[in-house]
């Protein structure tokens, strides 16, 4: 969040929380460049596959 608020960070997009439900305290809540998102990518259509391949391609970056 402190990187958020200091703009060392222009956005976030984040679907997990160290606490899950994020609680309505949270410093998390109230910032105007994070965007909370259900954590529901496994279920996307097609996500295993576009997984692999994205697994490959960084695992080929990481080898050249």
């Amino acid at each position: 969040g402190k990187a958020l608020r200091q703009q060392r960070l222009k956005a976030a997009f984040l679907d997990v929380f160290p606490e899950e439900p994020l609680p309505e305290n949270s410093p998390l809540m109230d910032c105007p460049n994070l965007w909370r998102l259900p954590h529901l990518s496994a279920a996307a259509p097609h996500y295993l596959d576009l997984f692999i391949q994205d697994f490959v391609r960084q695992l080929q970056e990481f080898q050249e």
